[in-house]
């Protein structure tokens, strides 16, 4: 491979934008690439799990890419949950506003149930890989879907 370098040697910074472009390519679904502003250095942005690292995904340590992967799900599964949760409030001020028949109310929390329940159970399929940030991560998640599912059952219907 030619580097591009100047008169003194050193990579230039269209070599240095080239090798960042190539490197942004290889990037997986849900990272992103940036350039910190103080030193200049590239890190990476996993928007799955919204942390960052200096190192190349791609450079990951199978064991770190596995721990890496389950703590994506579980977020994934949280930001579903959240989605529910939302789903939550809007079928309470239906209750309260009594603007739908009982029955259809029904089917909904029925349905918003069933899917809260799933969705907690794909919790228990995520191998924590030994990693205790992913086994809190997966509680929090496990948490909030049983907040959601009290609510549902808590709501005068």
């Amino acid at each position: 491979r030619e580097k591009k370098t100047g008169m003194n040697g050193k990579k230039t910074k269209a070599g240095k934008k080239k090798k960042r472009e190539q490197r942004k390519m290889s990037l997986p679904p849900g990272w992103d690439q940036a350039v910190d502003p103080g030193s200049g250095r590239v890190f990476y942005v996993d928007h799955n799990t919204r942390t960052t690292t200096w190192d190349h995904p791609g450079q990951l340590q199978p064991q770190n890419s596995a721990v890496h992967e389950a703590q994506a799900q579980v977020f994934q599964t949280q930001r579903q949950i959240e989605e529910l949760g939302r789903q939550v409030d809007l079928l309470l001020q239906v209750v309260a506003s009594r603007a739908e028949p009982p029955a259809a109310i029904n089917k909904r929390r029925l349905e918003l149930n069933e899917l809260l329940t799933r969705t907690e159970l794909t919790l228990d399929n995520i191998d924590s890989h030994g990693s205790d940030h992913v086994r809190a991560a997966r509680k929090q998640a496990i948490d909030m879907a049983e907040k959601q599912l009290a609510r549902l059952k808590g709501a005068q219907f």
